[in-house]
């Protein structure tokens, strides 16, 4: 996987990205971005976040205002920034020195692993132990010490030297409940589903979208919502045992909806020649960033439909899963501490 490296004369902060990420760059100061990209382009996105002021506090009011999923880095003459969305669906990773001062950025457990030379003497005992119970770290813990994970919806603004300061400019808040009748949330509710549902069909610019799509309401959820709205380029997808009853509501869901649906036959031989694959360990390269296991249920569907070429040019997949939010990341770091308030 090869990297987009800034220049280390700007920052003495290594910036370590794989290619796909874009990059825009400047006389001054080098964007770094994945993600859905802004309706104003790469470009304009590069200069607010230049003409944004005090660098933090400008650097949030500018992150608040972008919709989507998306990894910012930025480096300029004497420091970096980096920006996570609101569920952290780009993670992006700081190494840092012993006093807290980052010395590299970067997207991939590995790649940082290496650049910082650690063993297996810098593991965290207490990150291991969470991921042999859990699937995942808590809160900006990675395998190793001198790692961490930007949490979601952060800024990180870093300098040489000096200890990274990490901000938010978004923060999940399920506990602020406001008391409304229940028609009223409905209603809100619906009014929300539908300006998600619109606001990815506008930034798919035409593309096709693929859905991954189960038994579950949640899945059904953006299919049906595709529908609603009029999107006609739209497939779906489904696999497992032959005859499992996920995949055959899963047909009866795509035919009522009038979307093309393929069907992915799993047996433990086709896995385990799949797993066996180079493929597949560069897909586990690419995506261990050393704060929890990857996703293996969907590697062998997909991969056989690549290979069929039943997923267009350019296609865009959305799931129904509710990622991050699932696994706790959210969750306040004042919580991790294991304070009780007595509730048994």
């Amino acid at each position: 996987m090869s990297e987009q490296k800034a220049k280390p004369m700007m920052t003495g902060i290594g910036v370590h990205l794989p290619d796909d990420w874009q990059c825009d760059r400047r006389e001054t100061s080098t964007l770094w971005f994945k993600g859905q990209v802004p309706r104003e382009g790469l470009a304009r996105l590069h200069a607010r976040f230049r003409e944004s002021g005090e660098l933090r506090e400008g650097t949030e009011r500018v992150a608040a205002q972008l919709e989507g999923n998306f990894g910012i880095v930025m480096q300029g003459q004497g420091e970096t920034i980096a920006v996570t969305d609101h569920c952290n669906s780009v993670p992006i990773l700081l190494g840092e020195i012993d006093d807290g001062a980052v010395t590299v950025v970067g997207s991939s457990g590995s790649d940082l692993a290496g650049h910082l030379s650690l063993g297996t003497e810098s593991v965290r005992p207490d990150a291991a132990l969470s991921v042999a119970m859990s699937g995942y770290t808590i809160g900006k813990d990675t395998l190793y010490r001198p790692i961490r994970m930007m949490p979601p919806g952060s800024v990180a603004v870093l300098r040489p030297g000096i200890a990274a300061d990490v901000s938010s400019h978004h923060t999940y808040r399920p506990w602020a409940i406001r008391e409304q009748d229940r028609g009223h949330v409905k209603s809100s509710l619906i009014d929300e589903l539908g300006s998600l549902i619109e606001r990815l069909i506008a930034s798919t610019d035409g593309r096709p979208i693929v859905v991954p799509l189960s038994a579950g309401l949640d899945s059904r959820l953006v299919a049906a919502g595709l529908k609603e709205f009029g999107y006609r380029d739209a497939r779906c997808f489904s696999y497992g045992l032959r005859g499992n009853h996920e995949a055959e509501t899963s047909r009866h869901i795509a035919e009522q909806l009038g979307y093309e649906w393929a069907f992915v036959p799993y047996s433990i031989g086709r896995q385990r020649d799949a797993f066996a694959g180079g493929d597949h360990k560069a897909f586990v390269a690419a995506c261990d960033h050393y704060a929890g296991v990857h996703f293996e249920q969907e590697y062998l569907a997909l991969r056989d439909l690549r290979d069929k070429n039943w997923i267009p040019e350019g296609a865009i997949f959305v799931n129904g899963q509710s990622g991050d939010f699932i696994t706790g990341n959210h969750i306040p770091a004042a919580f991790h501490g294991g304070a009780s308030n007595g509730a048994g």
